[in-house]
């Protein structure tokens, strides 16, 4: 599978190559801890929050999902990107009905909320998707 990515805006070094983890629910402490370690250089909040956002998408992936699920990030000087690829068709987009008591639905208007911008991008050939956002570094 080929992923069409568009120009990552945070500049830096290139991404390391994709992680795969089993499209299990215990693959979200995995990509958490990957996270940790491969932007251990940003600022404690922005850390914190692409561990977060990470956590919400690929929860996302394993739940709606297909196959093994992809995960890979960068930091540059000006912050980070992290991207996390699955098999499934379809695309992400935020729940708009969701309601105080809902349980779920939440996870994109998280991301959205920690992270300076996100997108998804369809696999070429598909099916299968990406979703990445980026976190700037503040700026001093």
């Amino acid at each position: 599978m080929r992923v069409v990515a568009d120009r990552p805006t945070v500049g830096g070094t290139n991404p390391e190559a994709w992680v795969y983890l089993p499209s299990d629910l215990a693959s979200v402490g995995a990509a958490r801890r990957q996270i940790n370690a491969r932007l251990s250089t940003l600022a404690p909040q922005q850390l914190d929050d692409a561990i977060l956002a990470t956590s919400e998408v690929v929860t996302n992936a394993i739940v709606h999902g297909e196959g093994p699920v992809r995960v890979r990030a960068w930091a540059g000087p000006h912050g980070a990107r992290v991207e996390v690829g699955d098999a499934g068709a379809g695309t992400p987009c935020p729940g708009t009905d969701v309601g105080n008591d809902d349980d779920a639905g939440r996870g994109l208007f998280i991301v959205g909320a920690v992270t300076t911008r996100w997108g998804s991008l369809q696999a070429v050939p598909g099916p299968g998707k990406t979703v990445w956002f980026e976190i700037d570094e503040p700026v001093a």
